[in-house]
């Protein structure tokens, strides 16, 4: 089971590796981007989401949010790589993401 903290320094390392990425990016910064994205969002559904659900109604329908907003932020991933505004979007999308994560979910789940 991942930690709070250790999800938190998952988001810090996306957002660093943010940098690297984009329409000014290669191909291949923006594909090795993506690909560590989907698989920390599938690490917190698999892992993460289940826990905080299991708090009740409050844990349940901030995580529906969050699964949403997981399912946006892939779809959106290619068109923000093609042109610098829609890559402001989504680099400010993903941030709040990772913001509420931190302040609505990560405090459910238990640090072991």
């Amino acid at each position: 089971m991942m930690t709070a903290e250790a999800m938190k320094v998952a988001h810090r390392t996306i957002l660093r590796a943010m940098e690297m990425a984009g329409p000014l990016a290669a191909e291949t910064e923006n594909d090795a981007f993506l690909q560590q994205v989907l698989e920390h969002f599938a690490e917190e559904e698999r892992e993460v989401y289940p826990i905080a659900q299991a708090t009740g109604w409050t844990g349940g329908s901030v995580v529906s949010e969050l699964r949403y907003q997981h399912q946006t932020l892939r779809q959106t991933f290619l068109d923000a790589v093609q042109n610098e505004k829609s890559w402001e979007r989504f680099d400010q999308q993903i941030r709040e993401h990772f913001s509420a994560e931190e302040l609505l979910v990560f405090p459910l789940i238990i640090d072991t």
